[in-house]
């Protein structure tokens, strides 16, 4: 099981899965859009997702420290921290129906 892998952060892994997975349904940009890979840290991913109006970033530390991270690309910007090994999604952008940015997104 997952759970007994070496070196798998289940504390932080499964939940960051299951608000992707709730993500996917209500954001197109996710399911369809285009994919931007950058890292500006060794250790911190951004992936960022956008189709038309709507434009979703998604940060990844897997560090044992938190980090910084900035992003700069396709028109976005975004700038924060993210706790050591964890995951974030923030909304940079909203469709036009307006979808909702999630209390817990942004740290």
């Amino acid at each position: 099981p997952m759970e007994e892998a070496p070196g798998f952060h289940t504390q932080w892994l499964l939940p960051y899965l299951r608000e992707l997975s709730a993500f996917r349904s209500t954001h197109r940009a996710f399911r369809e859009g285009d994919a931007f890979f950058l890292a500006n840290d060794p250790d911190v991913l951004l992936i960022l997702r956008s189709l038309k109006e709507e434009a979703v970033l998604t940060v990844v530390n897997r560090a044992g420290t938190k980090r910084r991270f900035r992003l700069e690309a396709q028109g976005h910007k975004a700038e924060g921290l993210i706790e050591a090994r964890s995951a974030s999604i923030i909304v940079l952008s909203e469709n036009k129906d307006g979808c909702k940015k999630p209390a817990a997104a942004e740290k």
